[in-house]
């Protein structure tokens, strides 16, 4: 059980802003971001609060209810293998426009699977399936497709696991791609 909250990331995010103010939408997404990728170089979630899916893309409830009425914690207290994590995620995303941002996350199967069977614009409170989250980033990462440089600082989840896991994501998504093959 991580004793990080999603409300700490963000702070961090926020914190790191040097180039820019980050705003809700695009911190949001790079939460998300921090989260999907601790999954893939670590095996374990970065923190135990889940993603809604919203229009927009991915958005933890906490993180929109501190940003905009509270405000974030001026002094999150994060690790040193956390803050070299959202630092890689902060350094390959941030120069991106919250449009891109938002592009990327409807892209991603864990996005797209909470959102199945709703509109475009439809609310919803459907939570990502972290599981999903830890193989699609798992996949990303074995083929090195558009993924941050992972800090060495990350401890990396074991090979056995990450094989495992990388056996199961091409499993799950083999009769699928055979499909589309075929079309």
């Amino acid at each position: 059980m991580s004793t990080i909250t999603a409300v700490d990331v963000a702070a961090y995010v926020k914190g790191t802003a040097g180039l820019r103010q980050f705003q809700s939408k695009d911190l949001q997404k790079l939460v998300y971001f921090a989260q999907a990728w601790h999954l893939a170089w670590t095996g374990r979630p970065l923190f135990d609060e889940a993603f809604e899916a919203w229009p927009d893309g991915p958005v933890v409830r906490s993180v929109y209810a501190c940003n905009r009425y509270g405000g974030l914690p001026s002094d999150p207290t994060i690790d040193d293998e956390t803050r070299g994590i959202i630092d890689a995620v902060v350094a390959h995303y941030a120069d991106r426009s919250v449009d891109e941002l938002v592009a990327l996350t409807h892209a991603d199967a864990p996005w797209i699977e909470a959102r199945k069977d709703l509109g475009p614009t439809d609310p919803s409170r459907r939570e990502l399936n972290s599981k999903t989250m830890l193989d699609f980033y798992t996949a990303k990462t074995l083929a090195a497709d558009n993924a941050p440089r992972r800090p060495a600082c990350a401890q990396v989840a074991r090979r056995v696991d990450v094989t495992k896991i990388g056996a199961r994501v091409v499993d799950r998504w083999r009769d699928g791609l055979e499909l589309l093959a075929q079309k």
